[in-house]
């Protein structure tokens, strides 16, 4: 989340995402397949994944809009809706989260700071190991605090 930018109240649909995509993926401890498939005795569908908070511009319905007004919202992806095949986007200029289906992901432009990787060849080595240490540097004492804490 912090990658991408976004507010930290989204962290439950975060949560559910990252459950919903663990469900439908393989695991070793149930012999490769997936928890979804155990349950359901179905083989789950995965090609409707995309990368969490990337940009989306979904529709606006034609009984919400004027003649002249905006056709598409910009948003980001932040889940995956369990009751119907729609994507659940975060609006920011509203700060809502709103569940639509007719939804375009422009993955390409998904992460903030490797446009920062990509713009000069002589950083693109150092550039994933810089990130990498960056969100070290910021995770670490955190476990170290926890370490502490449990202990007491």
């Amino acid at each position: 989340m912090y990658d991408q930018g976004m507010p930290k109240f989204l962290w439950v649909e975060a949560c559910n995402t990252t459950v919903h995509v663990q469900n439908r993926t393989l695991h070793r401890a149930l012999g490769k397949i997936t928890p979804e498939k155990v349950f359901t005795g179905k083989t789950p569908e995965v090609s409707h994944f995309r990368i969490f908070g990337s940009l989306a511009y979904c529709r606006i319905l034609e009984e919400k809009r004027k003649k002249l007004d905006q056709t598409t919202e910009k948003g980001y992806l932040v889940g995956y809706s369990e009751n119907a095949k729609a994507y659940k986007i975060y609006l920011p200029g509203s700060r809502k989260v709103v569940v639509r289906r007719d939804v375009k992901f422009m993955e390409d432009r998904a992460f903030r700071n490797l446009e920062k990787c990509l713009s000069s060849s002589s950083e693109k080595r150092n550039c994933w190991s810089n990130l990498f240490n960056q969100r070290k540097k910021r995770i670490l004492p955190q476990i170290k605090n926890n370490q502490r804490m449990r202990r007491s």
